[in-house]
């Protein structure tokens, strides 16, 4: 649970230090700790399962305004993921596309 909630507020730190820019979305780069993690059709454990991300894949994070749930765009996959299974690489304030990006 502590590592959703840093998560969490680390993007929402950014968020509201960000200038509010049309089409710049506040968010970080993360890797999936997880073995494997399911991407979701809404911010909840009852959403559909859309894809599924595997362990140590980047992918661009924003906040979903759902509690310990982020949004999530990857290579292959778009939509919502609990946030304790992430690990922050790096926080932006930059517009990103649905591209991964090497590190």
């Amino acid at each position: 649970m502590f590592k959703s909630m840093s998560l969490v507020l680390c993007l929402w730190g950014a968020l509201v230090a960000a200038p509010a820019v049309a089409d710049s979305p506040v968010g970080a780069w993360a890797k999936v700790n997880a073995s494997a993690l399911n991407v979701r059709s809404t911010p909840s454990l009852h959403g559909e399962v859309n894809a599924r991300i595997q362990q140590d894949e980047t992918v661009f994070v924003t906040p979903s305004g759902q509690p310990g749930w982020v949004f999530v765009r990857g290579d292959e996959s778009i939509g919502y993921v609990f946030a304790e299974y992430l690990r922050i690489i790096r926080v932006t304030s930059e517009a990103r596309s649905n591209r991964r990006v090497g590190f």
